[in-house]
């Protein structure tokens, strides 16, 4: 599925936007967490800080896979494990190594003028933004260490 990136940047969620579900009503629903581990986490988070689902993870409560799988649905986004994808001299051209690591995301495609990328979690603004200028995207949701894995293997 392809979107034009104004209608992606559109629908993501910035500050003072409610999204229908919190992750941790998702997790709930889907029967991975307890009420007594979103607690458990919200406690931890009111002393430590932190977001919901690093703390989940964190705590062993949930798989890194669990929370990405989770965002993927809080936002409509595919989900997709990008490690074992091969990715085309042609995308590889389009944005620096560098921007892909500090962002958390790997450009997996390119299709025309269309490319696919995966983000580790939920893309911020800023990050597709600059993406403007490329007629469509197709955004993915995977795992932080998903994308690590895509980048070593196919950027490094």
């Amino acid at each position: 599925m392809y979107l034009p990136i104004i209608d992606i940047i559109n629908s993501m969620p910035f500050p003072n936007t409610r999204l229908k579900k919190k992750i941790g009503e998702l997790l709930l629903d889907a029967g991975l967490v307890s009420l007594d581990d979103i607690k458990k986490v919200l406690d931890h988070q009111k002393q430590n800080g932190g977001l919901i689902g690093e703390i989940l993870v964190q705590l062993g409560i949930v798989r890194e896979a669990d929370i990405a799988y989770a965002v993927a649905k809080q936002f409509n986004l595919p989900y997709i494990e990008c490690d074992n994808y091969l990715v085309p001299k042609s995308a590889k051209d389009l944005l620096s190594v560098e921007i892909m690591k500090r962002e958390g995301f790997v450009v997996l495609d390119q299709l025309g003028k269309a490319i696919l990328v995966a983000f580790a979690l939920l893309p911020r603004k800023e990050v597709l933004e600059p993406l403007g200028d490329i007629n469509n995207i197709s955004i993915f949701i995977s795992t932080p260490s998903s994308v690590v894995r895509a980048i070593e293997k196919n950027y490094e």
